[in-house]
């Protein structure tokens, strides 16, 4: 599943603007199959501390680039909002794997499916409480300052701004 979920990080901006239209059909069955309990290739539900939640960022970000390019249907639509709601609810590290869980609700969102927002308002509210100042983040633990924070605190980030701005405009500008 890393192996294809990651490699969306990249497809899912070309696709976004319009090139890469040759991948979509794979990745699309791919992410149908995969989100779908009645196919053999199910990935299966997301455990606390489980890689797949890791991997529904990427998931959740192809969402809100290109969700349209997909033309999920009804049945498959259902299967992928249900198999990302897994991580609803788990037991994450207390790091920047809480934006892993950020970026499913505000991939709902954007798509007008039913999203947490008890659980998005957490979440954040854990992240902000991380904001160092002038830039800086902690990664869940004050001693935890590093080279991965602008991966992992820095990036999703972004990601949140960009798709959020009008949503939450106050945390979408410190983002």
């Amino acid at each position: 599943m890393e192996a294809f979920s990651r490699m969306l990080w990249g497809l899912a901006p070309l696709w976004s603007q319009g090139g890469g239209g040759e991948y979509l059909p794979l990745f699309r069955e791919g992410l149908v199959n995969g989100t779908d309990p009645e196919h053999p290739a199910y990935w299966g539900p997301a455990a606390d501390c489980d890689q797949k939640i890791v991997e529904m960022a990427a998931i959740a970000t192809t969402l809100m680039l290109c969700g349209d390019r997909l033309a999920l249907s009804e049945r498959e639509g259902r299967n992928l909002h249900a198999w990302l709601s897994g991580v609803e609810g788990k037991v994450l590290p207390q790091n920047n794997w809480l934006f892993f869980r950020v970026l499913v609700q505000a991939a709902f969102r954007r798509m007008g499916w039913s999203w947490n927002q008890k659980q998005l308002e957490e979440d954040l509210a854990k992240l902000d409480g991380w904001y160092l100042g002038e830039g800086w983040y902690c990664d869940g633990q004050p001693s935890q300052v590093d080279y991965y924070i602008p991966f992992g605190m820095h990036y999703y980030g972004l990601i949140y701004a960009r798709f959020m701005e009008m949503e939450d405009p106050a945390r979408a500008r410190l983002f």
